[in-house]
């Protein structure tokens, strides 16, 4: 196996596995879609988990960032493909979108991919990005569906959280939260709040974490928080082998 370079933290990982697989032992179908796919350490996470025959959608502008005119290459674009190939993965072309996510909306997303049962939203981190973004994965979710948004309370990127709370008012009754870690938000329809946060709470692969529950605008929202010790272990794990 070989390195896929993201920051995606393991018990994130297994959290995005867990949800996945809960879906499809439910029955809940859908595409699963990222925005901002990087290297693709998260989106092979949900390529493998998903049901058979579901789609992926890839959304990134794909730019080869930092390419060495002496080599094959190494930016965003040739590796995310690479990946693919030693992976297995073959995306057909209407699973990927080379482009910025400002230009399209959730009605383009459905018709490439139909309605998304999980979309990962990870592009840019500015407030106008996320809203966006936000707007194109509710607007493409189904009745079940799943968004988990990345760096929710990341001092670095303050905006993420602005614009989160700014679409979590906008949406309240209908999106609501129900699981934070320590580098993600997750979210989905009211209906389908407490079916996800109580299967987390009850799943024995979360026993390395410490649980609490928190109000996010009036929604009971699970918090796990990974034991530091295990955190540790975890990361000196992710740099020793790969995350899949």
């Amino acid at each position: 196996m070989f390195k896929i370079v993201g920051y995606v933290e393991i018990v994130d990982a297994k959290i995005i596995s867990e949800l996945i697989g809960f879906q499809n032992t439910k029955g809940f179908h859908g595409s699963l879609v990222e925005i901002g796919v990087h290297h693709g350490r998260l989106f092979f996470i949900m390529a493998f988990a998903r049901a058979e025959g579901e789609k992926l959608l890839a959304i990134d502008i794909f730019e080869d960032d930092y390419i060495n005119v002496n080599t094959k290459g190494s930016g965003r674009n040739v590796k995310f493909f690479e990946n693919c190939q030693k992976l297995g993965l073959k995306l057909a072309d209407n699973e990927i979108y080379k482009g910025s996510s400002l230009d399209i909306d959730a009605k383009f997303v459905v018709l490439r991919v139909g309605q998304s049962k999980f979309c990962s939203v990870d592009g840019g981190h500015m407030f106008h990005h996320v809203v966006n973004d936000l707007q194109i994965a509710r607007g493409s979710l189904t009745a079940e569906g799943i968004i988990a948004i990345d760096d929710f309370c990341n001092s670095t990127w303050p905006e993420v959280t602005f614009a989160s709370y700014e679409f979590l008012k906008e949406y309240n009754g209908d999106i609501v939260p129900f699981l934070i870690s320590r580098g993600k938000l997750y979210c989905t329809t009211k209906q389908y709040s407490a079916t996800y946060r109580d299967r987390i709470a009850s799943c024995s692969s979360f026993d390395d974490c410490v649980k609490d529950k928190i109000t996010i605008l009036g929604s009971e929202t699970l918090v796990l928080k990974q034991r530091i010790a295990y955190r540790i272990k975890d990361y000196i794990k992710d740099r020793l082998k790969p995350i899949l």
